[in-house]
């Protein structure tokens, strides 16, 4: 609202409105659980105790997925000398984070059903439940990773303006990488909610450490590009890693993945045929 009538917006101001977004939505969240909210305070150390096991992993998986993501961030200026690469980076990873919206979407409801008591130690569950929500995300996923492929000086126009058209190629490769996206992030969720934060925790810091190696070395050798060529590798890694846990503990196969989302697309044009013939009705 504030570009609207303004035509900058300065650091600090930005920094006050994001603060104010923040305590907006606090207060709307508290009015939709404080009818939930029970205030008694029980110091219990058998829980104490679990959650301290369990959040020292879940803390250590945040770490690493901080350093998978920035790490291409932090080591092109210094390695090429230029804070404009940077820039373009950025440009192109925030293109990706809007179009894996879906997949963040899609982990929060995940994790209270299948960390659920009844479902949590049912196989058959877990694994209908994983493979639905990786389809339900490549259903939105594959189609926004075409218009990024064939289409992306135009995104890159509307969004950041042509001085920003070095990241188009960026963007083009890390495009691919979407398709990792859907089933890492899913296969966390699982693994934590099912009671595996520490198997989340080692196969994060694997792909963690992977991505750190091959980007600085993609970088010296491949330049800008080097950075986008690096997610690649890390990607086929951790997916290879994590299908296979998945196979291991669930029975999952990432084939009925596809499947699933390709058979969302005769759902999702019904609903809408359906709602068309409700209107005219």
């Amino acid at each position: 609202v504030y570009l609207i009538f303004n035509d900058k917006l300065s650091l600090n101001l930005l920094v006050i409105f994001y603060c104010v977004g923040i305590l907006t939505g606090i207060f709307i969240a508290y009015r939709f659980v404080k009818e939930h909210l029970e205030n008694t305070f029980i110091l219990s150390a058998i829980w104490v105790k679990q959650l301290w096991h369990f959040g020292k992993y879940v803390f250590g998986t945040g770490v690493s997925s901080l350093i998978f993501s920035n790490a291409s961030q932090v080591m092109l200026s210094p390695i090429l000398g230029s804070t404009a690469y940077t820039a373009s980076q950025s440009v192109a990873s925030r293109v990706i984070n809007l179009a894996d919206i879906p997949s963040q979407v899609l982990g929060d409801l995940l994790f209270p059903k299948s960390s659920r008591k009844e479902n949590a130690g049912n196989k058959d569950v877990i694994k209908f439940f994983y493979e639905k929500a990786v389809g339900a995300t490549l259903c939105f996923n594959i189609p926004v990773i075409l218009v990024i492929v064939l289409f992306p000086k135009i995104i890159i126009l509307i969004l950041a303006g042509p001085k920003y058209y070095d990241a188009i190629p960026y963007l083009q490769i890390i495009s691919i990488s979407g398709v990792f996206m859907a089933f890492l992030k899913q296969f966390g969720v699982i693994m934590d909610s099912t009671g595996h934060p520490k198997i989340n925790f080692f196969t994060m810091s694997i792909i963690a450490f992977v991505h750190l190696v091959t980007t600085y070395y993609f970088i010296q050798y491949f330049g800008f590009l080097g950075a986008a060529y690096a997610l690649i590798p890390s990607h086929i890694i951790g997916f290879i890693i994590s299908q296979l846990i998945l196979y291991r503990y669930f029975g999952i196969k990432f084939l009925s993945c596809f499947r699933y989302a390709f058979n969302f697309y005769p759902e999702l044009l019904k609903m809408v045929l359906d709602k068309e013939q409700w209107k005219t009705a």
